[in-house]
């Protein structure tokens, strides 16, 4: 997903996402999630991304907010 200048991106076999910067493609922050990451979506006109997440923990989406890469929401 894009928002705010960055690229936020699923940490493949790790629980977490990666934030990467547009202009210099430099990991700037990670953010620890509920499982392992399978789709960011960023949220038209904000700066949310949600996520969900591959077996046995998709029973959840978590809300991250892109300014602060904390979650904000656990669905």
């Amino acid at each position: 997903a894009f928002t705010e200048g960055q690229y936020a991106l699923p940490a493949v076999g790790r629980h977490e996402l990666l934030w990467v910067n547009r202009d210099s493609l430099q990991e700037v922050a990670t953010t620890q999630v509920h499982g392992q990451p399978v789709f960011v979506i960023a949220q038209p006109a904000s700066p949310f991304v949600w996520v969900n997440f591959a077996t046995p923990l998709n029973d959840v989406v978590q809300v991250v907010d892109s300014r602060s890469h904390e979650v904000v929401a656990t669905l």
